[in-house]
């Protein structure tokens, strides 16, 4: 993959959205929303669900898809998860959709009993709108009353050997959090790449790893060291959720027909940067992983140089074609058209890889 963005928040809007406006506006939706639009779960749970909110700025969803205005806030992920609190903590549990406080679950229920009765008596008509309220209205009655959408986020339905096998650290078990809300018809889940807390860390000031500029390091620390943002920290975890995740979907005969995708927003410099041995921020040539969803398995496209600074083989991908190329993976064409008046914006600009395909 290769661009030419070196900002976190730009590049990550482009790499989330699969569109070129990577500027300070942000006006695009995530890729997430337009599946949501154009390819929405037919059950009663949700479509885009987002894992762990980022304490550097993905919390703040228009941050990243203030689009939403030209396709609708009900396109917006639900974002599960934040800080310490997520699902490797003993006591987690998914709130979002429990009755504000002082409403108890009888008193939901009445309520819900109520727009029963006005639908019964035809006060709620057959309109477009009416219709469109009878989704909402389902999807919200099963998410705040019914066992479905909750049982779709709940770990202790798992063997403690299969937590175990996808790691017991926030990425771990979102990521198995994530085959659930699959194999239970959530079209699209975003995993943000925290591990927890690394030795020696207290405070999860920042939610993140891989950020490894040399300014994180003290005297005999590097980037391949045990500490938040060491390599010897990061990738173990990464490796054993993804490798148990991809076992998991192919023997439940899920990965055929899911898509899974391993990317960031760009990779480092080729060369370290100064005495604490990090690199900087480096778009020109990195990799991105994809498995399931009639991808052609044990494939590679492109190469970079010898140093791993420039792509020497292959077209460089941009985030564009990485949009196309997952789009086209869903049977959504990337010519597809949306907005307030239905074709102003097209689904991607982009050119899928059709070489990953088998």
């Amino acid at each position: 993959m290769s661009h030419t963005d070196t900002v976190h928040v730009t590049a990550a809007h482009t790499m989330l959205t699969g569109q070129s406006d990577g500027t300070r506006s942000n006006d695009s939706p995530m890729m997430g929303s337009l599946i949501s639009k154009f390819r929405p779960t037919t059950a009663t749970i949700l479509s885009h669900v987002w894992l762990h909110n980022m304490k550097t700025g993905t919390n703040k969803v228009r941050r990243y898809n203030s689009g939403l205005s030209k396709i609708g806030d009900a396109h917006a992920p639900v974002r599960i998860g934040y800080e310490l609190d997520n699902p490797s903590s003993a006591d987690f549990r998914v709130r979002d959709f429990d009755p504000p406080a002082g409403v108890s679950h009888d008193r939901v229920l009445q309520q819900l009993s109520l727009l029963n009765v006005l639908k019964a008596s035809n006060a709620i008509t057959a309109s477009p709108a009416a219709i469109s309220f009878e989704t909402f209205y389902d999807r919200a009655r099963e998410l705040s009353t019914g066992p479905t959408a909750r049982q779709a986020f709940d770990l202790t339905e798992e063997s403690d050997d299969l937590r175990d096998r996808y790691g017991r650290n926030p990425l771990g078990q979102y990521t198995l959090m994530a085959r659930r809300l699959i194999e239970a018809d959530v079209r699209r889940v975003s995993v943000t790449g925290w591990l927890g807390l690394a030795p020696g860390e207290t405070d999860p000031t920042v939610t993140q790893v891989w950020d490894t500029h040399d300014s994180y390091y003290g005297d005999g620390e590097t980037m391949f060291g045990n500490g938040p943002y060491g390599m010897k920290w990061a990738f173990p975890r990464l490796d054993q959720a993804l490798s148990a995740l991809l076992d998991d979907m192919h023997d439940r005969g899920l990965l055929e027909e899911t898509l899974v995708a391993v990317v960031v927003e760009f990779c480092r410099t080729p060369k370290f940067e100064g005495k604490g041995r990090g690199r900087g921020h480096w778009p020109h040539a990195y990799t991105g992983l994809l498995a399931g969803g009639g991808i052609l398995g044990g494939s590679v496209y492109g190469a970079s140089d010898k140093e791993g600074g420039y792509v020497a083989e292959g077209r460089p991908i941009s985030h564009l074609d990485f949009g196309a190329t997952l789009f086209h993976a869903l049977g959504i064409p990337p010519e597809t058209r949306y907005g307030p008046d239905g074709f102003s914006f097209r689904v991607s600009d982009g050119e899928p890889v059709m070489e990953l395909f088998s």
